[in-house]
């Protein structure tokens, strides 16, 4: 398994425990007219909860619990669809609430409360479904002036791509993160265009426009400029803030209004050409970036270094210790300690969490204590850690338990994987019986293996979500950028047509892949019609150049009678696509990632 120590989210507080027999999960309701879920345990647990986008659900993990009993499902009602409960991980019960498609809550209003150890509430808020301001007249439709073609229909609803939140805007980009991003405010102060390097708009947001009334913004529209950039474009009030843009972690472009703005702030956010490269001169630029999180002197600190001098400030909350670090953001990507089970932290968690803070979250090893934070020089963050001897642990008695942290972020989730869709585009892959190709079926497979799981909480990115070209080098560096835990890249096979005759499964990997490649191997036959065509051992560039455990799973041969018939039907390549998920989360089970 390859070591972590660094994931640009947080999963909230983490507390490790070993018990001789896992805790039970006695009984759990869904109160419809509180919107209250309600559940008790036979021991004291410490919830996990997070919520998760596409569609919207609330997982709440209980470590250390066991459910004894399979999944059950039961409908709710309108708002919110449905409460799942079953056995996630071997010693992990989780509980999702998953609501109907188009309704979202506000995190910020979920509470879960312990009125025991073992007595456990989670308040939800009502669900709403997002809405927007009326359409604005023809007149305020008008382009901007400098856009030669302007989106035509202007929409009162948001697409699924974009919303509105407490803060700003946010532009899902389907895990594309931008190139570069530069900030361009016209002259007239009315319009501001944010440029996107070599990223492809979804194609829902693609030349459409959006009414708003907030954020001093009255229109959204999105441009797909060409194949290597896209833009967005705020028309706002000609006197108004101007904005920051960055890319976050929940895999889209946020967008957040400055404090203050002034006419001749125009000028200093007006990109220049660099080199024939776009570089925006925002304020964004001037900020210090944090370049790595390492440990030192044998362990006895952990250090946070940046490329200038930092103003950090720290706070202790159940256990983890957390650095803010404000006029900050993140190297892409941040460099981090060799990682082995000697280690004084346990934990390390860094996000950008928001356009000018960057935030480390440390949790110390057992036996290990966090000092007080100090900063020995200006570029330089240091959290001394001492190690205390066994003997001088005190271990308090039981209490009654306090309520745990606030939900994290929607983007915090345990495991992050990234399926890679075959070919695409200009490159149509192999072509088989009857004219089908692997791109007529390699994006929906990969598509309905995200969506198994994203049900069962796991995060994925998928290296295409068009049908549109990619290289093997852009998949592999996608995959490595995003510090992903694992790659499978889902292909289909052909041979000489003059043999139908052959047909099967072949799943492939390369070094550190082939324990996830046999497990996913196993399952797809257990629950899948196919024949086995084994295990094998291949030098694929996407296997060779990623850093992660890697696969390539041929789901059958195009050539082949039998593969053919049934690679052409939904319904096979639905069960394909969930067997290889099952792999996957049978995997993460076993090495508990």
């Amino acid at each position: 398994m390859r070591p972590h120590w660094l994931l640009l989210s947080f999963l909230g507080v983490f507390l490790f425990s070993a018990p001789a027999e896992a805790k039970k999960l006695l009984s759990w309701r869904f109160e419809s007219d509180q919107n209250r879920l309600v559940f008790q345990t036979n021991e004291g647990v410490r919830p996990k909860a997070k919520l998760i986008y596409d569609p919207t659900r609330l997982v709440i993990d209980l470590p250390g619990t066991n459910l004894g009993r399979p999944t059950v499902n039961r409908n709710i009602g309108e708002g919110i669809q449905k409460v799942r409960v079953g056995q996630f991980k071997e010693q992990t019960t989780r509980i999702v609430v998953e609501l109907t498609p188009g309704y979202t809550l506000n995190p910020e209003e979920v509470k879960v409360r312990g009125e025991t150890p073992t007595q456990w509430s989670v308040q939800l808020p009502t669900p709403q479904r997002p809405t927007m301001p009326p359409v604005p007249t023809e007149q305020d439709n008008q382009p901007s002036p400098k856009t030669a073609a302007s989106p035509t229909n202007t929409k009162e609803t948001p697409s699924l791509g974009f919303q509105v939140t407490g803060n700003g805007l946010f532009v899902r980009l389907d895990g594309e993160e931008p190139e570069d991003i530069a900030l361009k405010r016209s002259d007239d102060g009315r319009w501001i265009d944010i440029y996107l390097k070599d990223v492809t708009l979804p194609k829902n947001l693609v030349e459409q426009a959006f009414s708003l009334e907030q954020y001093n913004v009255t229109q959204v529209e999105f441009h797909q400029d060409s194949s290597s950039r896209a833009r967005v474009s705020l028309k706002v009030e000609e006197n108004s803030p101007g904005w920051n843009a960055f890319y976050s972690q929940l895999g889209g472009l946020v967008l957040l209004p400055k404090e203050r703005w002034s006419a001749g702030a125009s000028n200093a956010e007006s990109p220049s050409q660099e080199n024939g490269r776009l570089v925006s001169n925002s304020a964004s630029e001037e900020l210090a970036t944090i370049e790595s999180v390492e440990l030192a002197n044998d362990g006895a600190e952990l250090l946070v270094k940046a490329d200038q001098a930092v103003e950090a400030s720290g706070t202790r909350t159940n256990g983890v210790y957390e650095i803010t670090i404000p006029n900050a953001k993140l190297a892409r990507p941040v460099s981090g300690p060799q990682w082995d089970a000697d280690n004084p932290v346990s934990r390390v968690r860094v996000r950008q969490q928001d356009a000018e803070t960057v935030v480390v979250k440390v949790q110390s090893a057992p036996g290990v204590k966090i000092e007080a934070l100090n900063q020995p020089e200006k570029q330089l963050v240091a959290l001394p850690l001492t190690r205390v001897s066994s003997s001088s642990i005190s271990v308090p008695p039981p209490k009654k338990a306090s309520p745990p942290a606030p939900i994290p972020d929607p983007s915090e989730e345990d495991v992050l994987v990234m399926v890679d869709p075959g070919h695409g585009g200009k490159d149509v892959g192999a072509t088989g019986i009857g004219g089908l190709s692997e791109t007529d079926i390699l994006l929906p497979i990969s598509e309905h293996v995200a969506e198994f799981l994203r049900e069962e909480g796991v995060q994925v990115k998928l290296t295409r979500t068009q049908d549109r070209f990619v290289s093997l080098e852009g998949r592999t560096e996608k995959a490595n950028r995003a510090d992903a835990d694992l790659f499978v890249s889902i292909h289909a096979n052909s041979i000489n047509m003059s043999r139908p005759d052959v047909n099967g499964l072949e799943t492939f990997y390369y070094s550190t892949g082939e324990e996830l490649a046999q497990t996913i191997h196993k399952t797809i036959l257990r629950s899948v019609d196919i024949k086995d065509r084994k295990l094998q051992r291949a030098q694929f560039y996407v296997l060779r150049n990623t850093s992660m455990p890697a696969v390539l799973v041929e789901v059958g041969f195009l050539t082949g009678r039998e593969d053919a018939q049934k690679l052409k039907k939904t319904a096979f390549r639905r069960r394909m696509a969930e067997a290889i998920a099952r792999g996957v989360l049978k995997y993460v089970q076993q090495n508990n990632l």
